[in-house]
Protein backbone atom coordinates (compact mmCIF):
# COMPACT_ATOMS: atom_id res chain seq x y z
CA UNK A 1 0.00 0.00 0.00
CA UNK A 2 1.50 3.23 -0.85
CA UNK A 3 1.92 5.78 1.63
CA UNK A 4 -0.56 8.89 1.96
CA UNK A 5 0.98 12.30 1.77
CA UNK A 6 -0.60 15.09 2.21
CA UNK A 7 0.08 18.68 1.09
CA UNK A 8 3.00 19.35 3.25
CA UNK A 9 5.12 16.38 2.19
CA UNK A 10 4.34 14.35 5.73
CA UNK A 11 4.06 10.75 4.72
CA UNK A 12 1.27 8.35 6.70
CA UNK A 13 -1.19 10.86 7.50
CA UNK A 14 -4.03 10.81 5.72
CA UNK A 15 -5.52 14.44 3.65
CA UNK A 16 -7.34 16.91 6.20
CA UNK A 17 -8.02 20.20 5.62
CA UNK A 18 -5.56 22.43 4.50
CA UNK A 19 -3.50 24.42 6.93
CA UNK A 20 -3.81 27.96 7.96
CA UNK A 21 -1.11 30.60 8.15
CA UNK A 22 -0.04 31.23 11.63
CA UNK A 23 -0.84 34.94 12.17
CA UNK A 24 0.44 37.08 15.11
CA UNK A 25 -1.94 39.65 16.49
CA UNK A 26 -0.49 43.06 17.31
CA UNK A 27 -3.30 45.07 18.48
CA UNK A 28 -6.39 44.50 20.15
CA UNK A 29 -8.31 45.46 17.25
CA UNK A 30 -7.11 42.84 14.75
CA UNK A 31 -7.32 40.07 17.78
CA UNK A 32 -11.15 40.70 17.39
CA UNK A 33 -11.06 41.11 13.73
CA UNK A 34 -9.21 37.30 13.50
CA UNK A 35 -11.54 36.05 15.95
CA UNK A 36 -14.81 36.99 14.00
CA UNK A 37 -13.27 35.73 10.73
CA UNK A 38 -12.79 32.23 12.27
CA UNK A 39 -16.11 32.43 13.27
CA UNK A 40 -17.33 33.31 9.93
CA UNK A 41 -15.67 30.64 8.44
CA UNK A 42 -18.59 28.25 9.48
CA UNK A 43 -21.65 30.54 10.37
CA UNK A 44 -23.78 26.99 10.48
CA UNK A 45 -21.91 26.20 13.52
CA UNK A 46 -23.46 26.56 16.69
CA UNK A 47 -21.95 28.38 18.84
CA UNK A 48 -22.04 26.90 22.86
CA UNK A 49 -24.00 28.64 25.52
CA UNK A 50 -23.10 28.10 28.84
CA UNK A 51 -25.80 27.84 31.26
CA UNK A 52 -26.40 29.93 34.52
CA UNK A 53 -24.94 27.69 36.97
CA UNK A 54 -27.81 26.34 39.58
CA UNK A 55 -28.25 27.74 42.98
CA UNK A 56 -26.82 25.84 45.87
CA UNK A 57 -29.57 24.12 48.01
CA UNK A 58 -29.37 21.93 50.89
CA UNK A 59 -29.63 17.60 50.52
CA UNK A 60 -32.94 17.06 50.70
CA UNK A 61 -33.73 14.44 53.51
CA UNK A 62 -33.94 11.10 53.00
CA UNK A 63 -37.59 9.23 53.63
CA UNK A 64 -36.11 6.30 55.08
CA UNK A 65 -33.19 6.33 57.71
CA UNK A 66 -31.65 3.59 57.91
CA UNK A 67 -28.31 4.65 60.47
CA UNK A 68 -30.40 5.46 63.39
CA UNK A 69 -28.05 6.83 66.09
CA UNK A 70 -29.26 5.69 69.43
CA UNK A 71 -27.84 5.98 73.20
CA UNK A 72 -26.11 2.56 73.42
CA UNK A 73 -22.66 2.73 74.77
CA UNK A 74 -21.33 0.12 72.07
CA UNK A 75 -20.81 2.84 69.53
CA UNK A 76 -17.44 2.28 67.20
CA UNK A 77 -14.90 5.01 66.29
CA UNK A 78 -16.33 5.20 63.19
CA UNK A 79 -19.66 6.76 64.22
CA UNK A 80 -18.06 9.93 65.61
CA UNK A 81 -17.41 10.77 61.79
CA UNK A 82 -20.40 10.02 60.53
CA UNK A 83 -21.88 12.16 63.30
CA UNK A 84 -19.66 15.24 62.26
CA UNK A 85 -20.91 14.86 58.44
CA UNK A 86 -24.19 15.05 60.16
CA UNK A 87 -23.68 18.46 62.07
CA UNK A 88 -21.95 19.68 59.43
CA UNK A 89 -24.70 19.22 56.89
CA UNK A 90 -27.19 20.46 59.67
CA UNK A 91 -24.81 23.88 59.86
CA UNK A 92 -25.28 24.33 56.25
CA UNK A 93 -28.78 24.05 55.73
CA UNK A 94 -29.37 26.51 58.76
CA UNK A 95 -26.86 28.81 57.39
CA UNK A 96 -29.08 28.24 53.66
CA UNK A 97 -31.99 29.11 55.71
CA UNK A 98 -30.88 32.06 57.24
CA UNK A 99 -29.70 33.55 53.40
CA UNK A 100 -33.12 32.33 52.16
CA UNK A 101 -34.47 34.68 54.70
CA UNK A 102 -32.40 37.52 54.60
CA UNK A 103 -32.81 37.29 51.34
CA UNK A 104 -36.88 37.43 51.32
CA UNK A 105 -36.35 40.27 53.72
CA UNK A 106 -34.60 42.51 51.28
CA UNK A 107 -37.09 41.50 48.59
CA UNK A 108 -39.73 42.97 50.23
CA UNK A 109 -37.87 45.50 51.65
CA UNK A 110 -36.76 46.16 47.85
CA UNK A 111 -40.67 45.97 46.48
CA UNK A 112 -41.76 48.48 49.35
CA UNK A 113 -39.59 51.34 48.16
CA UNK A 114 -40.32 50.77 44.93
CA UNK A 115 -43.88 50.93 46.08
CA UNK A 116 -43.15 53.77 47.91
CA UNK A 117 -41.07 55.40 45.17
CA UNK A 118 -43.94 55.43 43.06
CA UNK A 119 -46.84 56.53 45.11
CA UNK A 120 -44.03 59.67 46.02
CA UNK A 121 -43.57 59.75 41.98
CA UNK A 122 -47.42 60.04 41.02
CA UNK A 123 -47.91 62.87 44.50
CA UNK A 124 -45.39 64.66 42.54
CA UNK A 125 -47.20 64.27 39.26
CA UNK A 126 -50.34 64.87 40.68
CA UNK A 127 -48.97 67.87 42.03
CA UNK A 128 -47.12 69.58 39.20
CA UNK A 129 -50.28 68.29 36.50
CA UNK A 130 -52.19 70.54 39.09
CA UNK A 131 -50.25 73.18 39.54
CA UNK A 132 -50.25 73.25 35.10
CA UNK A 133 -53.85 72.62 34.98
CA UNK A 134 -54.18 76.03 37.35
CA UNK A 135 -51.38 78.31 35.15
CA UNK A 136 -53.25 77.36 32.12
CA UNK A 137 -56.82 78.32 33.11
CA UNK A 138 -55.22 81.14 34.43
CA UNK A 139 -53.77 81.54 31.10
CA UNK A 140 -57.03 81.25 29.59
CA UNK A 141 -58.42 83.35 31.49
CA UNK A 142 -56.22 86.12 30.86
CA UNK A 143 -56.22 85.05 27.38
CA UNK A 144 -60.52 85.41 27.72
CA UNK A 145 -60.18 88.67 29.33
CA UNK A 146 -58.01 90.25 26.80
CA UNK A 147 -60.01 88.58 23.93
CA UNK A 148 -62.78 90.24 25.71
CA UNK A 149 -61.57 93.75 25.69
CA UNK A 150 -60.74 93.81 22.14
CA UNK A 151 -63.76 92.19 20.63
CA UNK A 152 -66.21 94.71 22.93
CA UNK A 153 -67.15 97.02 20.27
CA UNK A 154 -67.87 93.68 18.30
CA UNK A 155 -70.08 92.19 20.55
CA UNK A 156 -71.91 95.31 20.78
CA UNK A 157 -72.21 95.22 17.42
CA UNK A 158 -73.81 91.71 17.40
CA UNK A 159 -76.72 92.88 19.90
CA UNK A 160 -76.82 96.10 17.63
CA UNK A 161 -79.23 95.50 14.69
CA UNK A 162 -76.91 97.23 11.39
CA UNK A 163 -79.47 98.37 8.89
CA UNK A 164 -77.55 101.10 6.44
CA UNK A 165 -76.81 104.77 7.30
CA UNK A 166 -77.13 103.61 10.97
CA UNK A 167 -74.35 105.15 13.99
CA UNK A 168 -71.57 102.65 14.97
CA UNK A 169 -71.54 102.84 18.68
CA UNK A 170 -67.62 103.19 18.59
CA UNK A 171 -65.62 106.31 19.46
CA UNK A 172 -62.74 106.48 17.34
CA UNK A 173 -59.47 106.86 19.56
CA UNK A 174 -55.46 107.70 19.47
CA UNK A 175 -53.10 104.86 19.57
CA UNK A 176 -52.43 104.25 23.16
CA UNK A 177 -49.11 102.96 22.78
CA UNK A 178 -46.07 104.96 23.90
CA UNK A 179 -44.53 105.79 20.77
CA UNK A 180 -43.17 109.07 19.76
CA UNK A 181 -45.20 111.35 17.39
CA UNK A 182 -48.82 109.74 18.53
CA UNK A 183 -49.60 113.46 18.63
CA UNK A 184 -47.99 116.43 17.54
CA UNK A 185 -49.11 120.19 16.30
CA UNK A 186 -49.75 119.36 12.47
CA UNK A 187 -50.58 115.10 12.93
CA UNK A 188 -52.34 112.54 14.98
CA UNK A 189 -51.84 108.79 15.44
CA UNK A 190 -55.71 106.62 15.38
CA UNK A 191 -56.52 103.64 16.23
CA UNK A 192 -57.61 101.66 13.06
CA UNK A 193 -60.92 100.87 12.24
CA UNK A 194 -60.68 97.25 13.14
CA UNK A 195 -64.01 95.18 12.76
CA UNK A 196 -66.25 98.94 12.80
CA UNK A 197 -67.92 97.80 9.80
CA UNK A 198 -67.94 94.26 9.32
CA UNK A 199 -71.40 93.00 11.80
CA UNK A 200 -73.51 95.90 9.44
CA UNK A 201 -76.32 94.14 7.29
CA UNK A 202 -77.84 95.10 4.25
CA UNK A 203 -75.23 97.12 2.79
CA UNK A 204 -75.23 97.74 -1.50
CA UNK A 205 -71.50 96.99 -1.66
CA UNK A 206 -69.17 93.78 -0.22
CA UNK A 207 -66.12 94.02 2.02
CA UNK A 208 -64.04 93.89 -1.10
CA UNK A 209 -65.75 97.12 -2.23
CA UNK A 210 -66.89 99.13 0.66
CA UNK A 211 -64.07 101.99 1.78
CA UNK A 212 -63.72 103.27 5.12
CA UNK A 213 -62.93 107.30 5.13
CA UNK A 214 -61.76 109.76 7.93
CA UNK A 215 -63.10 112.79 8.83
CA UNK A 216 -61.69 115.45 9.95
CA UNK A 217 -63.75 118.80 11.71
CA UNK A 218 -62.13 121.81 13.66
CA UNK A 219 -63.85 122.28 16.77
CA UNK A 220 -67.65 121.86 16.57
CA UNK A 221 -67.88 123.48 13.90
CA UNK A 222 -66.75 121.69 11.29
CA UNK A 223 -69.13 118.93 12.98
CA UNK A 224 -71.98 120.91 12.52
CA UNK A 225 -71.47 121.72 8.43
CA UNK A 226 -70.55 118.07 8.17
CA UNK A 227 -73.96 116.86 9.51
CA UNK A 228 -75.63 119.15 7.41
CA UNK A 229 -73.66 117.92 4.16
CA UNK A 230 -73.98 114.95 4.98
CA UNK A 231 -76.80 113.13 2.68
CA UNK A 232 -75.59 115.20 -0.24
CA UNK A 233 -74.17 113.36 -3.20
CA UNK A 234 -70.99 115.03 -3.22
CA UNK A 235 -70.13 114.70 0.47
CA UNK A 236 -66.94 113.44 -0.93
CA UNK A 237 -65.98 116.65 -3.31
CA UNK A 238 -68.24 119.12 -0.75
CA UNK A 239 -64.72 120.38 1.30
CA UNK A 240 -61.52 120.08 -0.81
CA UNK A 241 -58.26 120.03 1.94
CA UNK A 242 -56.64 123.01 0.53
CA UNK A 243 -60.19 125.25 1.52
CA UNK A 244 -60.99 123.57 4.55
CA UNK A 245 -59.62 125.23 7.35
CA UNK A 246 -58.46 128.70 4.65
CA UNK A 247 -60.61 131.17 6.34
CA UNK A 248 -63.54 131.72 8.86
CA UNK A 249 -65.97 131.07 5.85
CA UNK A 250 -64.30 127.78 5.20
CA UNK A 251 -66.20 124.58 6.15
CA UNK A 252 -63.87 123.28 8.33
CA UNK A 253 -63.90 120.00 7.85
CA UNK A 254 -62.27 117.37 5.10
CA UNK A 255 -62.45 113.38 4.25
CA UNK A 256 -60.01 111.68 3.17
CA UNK A 257 -59.62 107.92 2.40
CA UNK A 258 -58.58 105.22 4.60
CA UNK A 259 -58.55 102.15 2.32
CA UNK A 260 -61.26 99.21 1.99
CA UNK A 261 -63.19 97.50 4.23
CA UNK A 262 -61.41 93.93 3.66
CA UNK A 263 -58.19 95.58 4.73
CA UNK A 264 -59.29 96.06 8.56
CA UNK A 265 -60.54 92.55 9.85
CA UNK A 266 -61.48 91.67 13.14
CA UNK A 267 -57.92 89.66 13.97
CA UNK A 268 -55.58 90.37 16.27
CA UNK A 269 -52.20 91.77 14.38
CA UNK A 270 -48.56 91.91 15.40
CA UNK A 271 -47.14 95.15 16.15
CA UNK A 272 -48.66 98.89 16.20
CA UNK A 273 -51.82 99.50 13.58
CA UNK A 274 -52.65 103.06 13.44
CA UNK A 275 -53.69 105.69 10.52
CA UNK A 276 -51.76 108.95 10.72
CA UNK A 277 -53.74 111.89 10.09
CA UNK A 278 -51.72 114.36 7.82
CA UNK A 279 -49.21 112.37 6.44
CA UNK A 280 -49.19 113.85 3.11
CA UNK A 281 -48.05 117.09 3.98
CA UNK A 282 -48.78 120.02 2.08
CA UNK A 283 -51.31 118.62 -0.56
CA UNK A 284 -53.30 120.26 -2.83
CA UNK A 285 -55.80 117.48 -3.94
CA UNK A 286 -59.48 117.51 -2.83
CA UNK A 287 -59.20 114.00 -0.67
CA UNK A 288 -55.43 114.13 -0.16
CA UNK A 289 -54.75 113.78 3.96
CA UNK A 290 -52.84 117.09 4.95
CA UNK A 291 -51.49 118.61 7.83
CA UNK A 292 -54.11 120.33 10.65
CA UNK A 293 -53.62 123.83 11.85
CA UNK A 294 -51.16 123.70 14.14
CA UNK A 295 -52.39 123.99 17.59
CA UNK A 296 -55.86 123.47 16.60
CA UNK A 297 -58.87 121.58 18.37
CA UNK A 298 -60.07 118.76 16.16
CA UNK A 299 -62.90 116.06 16.03
CA UNK A 300 -62.56 112.60 13.83
CA UNK A 301 -64.99 109.71 12.55
CA UNK A 302 -64.51 106.95 10.61
CA UNK A 303 -67.30 106.78 7.51
CA UNK A 304 -68.61 103.83 5.32
CA UNK A 305 -68.84 104.68 2.07
CA UNK A 306 -70.47 102.94 -1.40
CA UNK A 307 -67.71 103.62 -3.92
CA UNK A 308 -70.28 103.29 -7.08
CA UNK A 309 -73.03 105.63 -5.82
CA UNK A 310 -70.70 107.85 -3.45
CA UNK A 311 -72.49 107.74 -0.48
CA UNK A 312 -72.00 107.34 3.03
CA UNK A 313 -73.75 104.30 4.60
CA UNK A 314 -72.87 104.32 8.05
CA UNK A 315 -70.70 105.87 10.26
CA UNK A 316 -68.97 106.10 14.06
CA UNK A 317 -69.25 108.55 16.55
CA UNK A 318 -67.39 111.59 16.52
CA UNK A 319 -64.14 111.49 18.88
CA UNK A 320 -63.84 113.58 21.60
CA UNK A 321 -62.00 116.69 20.93
CA UNK A 322 -57.85 116.78 20.17
CA UNK A 323 -55.99 119.30 21.20
CA UNK A 324 -52.86 119.55 18.87
CA UNK A 325 -49.65 120.67 20.04
CA UNK A 326 -48.36 124.51 20.67
CA UNK A 327 -44.55 124.89 19.05
CA UNK A 328 -42.81 127.57 21.68
CA UNK A 329 -40.14 130.22 20.71
CA UNK A 330 -36.87 129.21 21.44
CA UNK A 331 -36.86 132.35 23.20
CA UNK A 332 -39.88 131.54 25.74
CA UNK A 333 -37.67 128.89 27.57
CA UNK A 334 -36.99 129.57 30.78
CA UNK A 335 -33.06 128.84 31.41
CA UNK A 336 -33.19 130.00 35.20
CA UNK A 337 -31.60 127.40 37.58
CA UNK A 338 -34.41 126.51 39.88
CA UNK A 339 -36.48 124.41 37.44
CA UNK A 340 -33.48 121.78 36.67
CA UNK A 341 -33.82 119.11 38.26
CA UNK A 342 -32.13 118.23 41.49
CA UNK A 343 -29.44 115.57 39.94
CA UNK A 344 -28.51 117.96 36.87
CA UNK A 345 -27.70 120.67 39.71
CA UNK A 346 -25.33 118.21 41.79
CA UNK A 347 -23.16 117.20 38.92
CA UNK A 348 -22.96 121.00 37.65
CA UNK A 349 -21.79 122.15 40.97
CA UNK A 350 -19.52 119.30 41.10
CA UNK A 351 -17.84 119.40 37.93
CA UNK A 352 -17.35 123.32 38.42
CA UNK A 353 -15.49 122.67 41.35
CA UNK A 354 -13.47 120.02 40.05
CA UNK A 355 -12.60 122.02 37.26
CA UNK A 356 -11.29 125.51 39.87
CA UNK A 357 -9.71 122.79 42.01
CA UNK A 358 -7.54 121.83 38.67
CA UNK A 359 -7.27 125.32 37.33
CA UNK A 360 -5.59 126.07 41.13
CA UNK A 361 -3.28 123.21 41.27
CA UNK A 362 -2.14 124.25 37.48
CA UNK A 363 -1.60 127.72 38.63
CA UNK A 364 0.84 126.52 41.88
CA UNK A 365 3.00 124.58 40.28
CA UNK A 366 3.22 127.28 37.15
CA UNK A 367 4.30 129.67 39.63
CA UNK A 368 6.96 127.37 41.37
CA UNK A 369 8.59 126.68 38.26
CA UNK A 370 8.86 130.16 37.74
CA UNK A 371 10.72 131.33 40.95
CA UNK A 372 13.42 128.40 41.01
CA UNK A 373 14.28 129.26 37.30
CA UNK A 374 14.82 132.99 38.27
CA UNK A 375 16.77 132.60 41.47
CA UNK A 376 19.31 129.89 38.86
CA UNK A 377 21.54 127.05 39.20
CA UNK A 378 23.23 126.66 42.59
CA UNK A 379 26.80 127.10 43.15
CA UNK A 380 28.84 123.65 42.80
CA UNK A 381 31.58 123.02 44.95
CA UNK A 382 35.43 122.45 43.43
CA UNK A 383 36.69 119.14 44.69
CA UNK A 384 39.19 119.33 46.95
CA UNK A 385 43.04 119.54 45.79
CA UNK A 386 44.78 115.99 46.53
CA UNK A 387 47.69 117.50 48.75
CA UNK A 388 48.68 113.47 49.90
CA UNK A 389 50.56 111.12 48.09
CA UNK A 390 49.76 108.47 46.46
CA UNK A 391 51.47 104.66 46.00
CA UNK A 392 51.28 103.71 42.40
CA UNK A 393 51.46 99.54 42.18
CA UNK A 394 52.67 99.07 38.51
CA UNK A 395 53.85 95.05 38.60
CA UNK A 396 55.11 95.37 34.97
CA UNK A 397 58.12 97.32 36.06
CA UNK A 398 59.56 96.30 39.41
CA UNK A 399 63.16 97.30 38.47
CA UNK A 400 62.16 101.09 38.09
CA UNK A 401 62.04 102.17 41.49
CA UNK A 402 60.64 105.30 40.60
CA UNK A 403 56.96 103.49 41.21
CA UNK A 404 57.78 102.67 44.84
CA UNK A 405 58.26 106.52 45.61
CA UNK A 406 55.89 109.44 46.53
CA UNK A 407 55.04 111.73 44.51
CA UNK A 408 52.74 115.10 43.91
CA UNK A 409 50.09 115.50 42.16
Amino acid sequence: MAATKEKDGRPGKPAGKESQPLIIAKTPAEEQRLKLERLMRNPDKPVPVPERPKEWNPRAPPEFVRDVMGSSAGAGSGEFHVYRHLRRREYQRQDFLDRMTDKQKLDLDYLEKVKENQIAAEERTAKRKKKREKLKQKKLMVKKAKLESKTAEAIVLCVWLGVSNAEVPITPEIVSSVAIGILTSTTIMLKQPRCYFDRLEGLPCSSQQCEVWLVVSRGNVGVQTFEEEETSDDILSKSPYPYAFQDSTSPNFFITKVGLQNTFPCIELPGIRYFQVGADGRCDTTNCNGVLPTGATVRVKYILVDPNKQRIESGTRWSEPITLLTPSASSSIDVSTWKRSGAMVVITVILSCSMAVLILMLVLVLMQNCSSFTQGQPDIPAPPALSQGIRRYNTHSLDNSEHYSNVRI
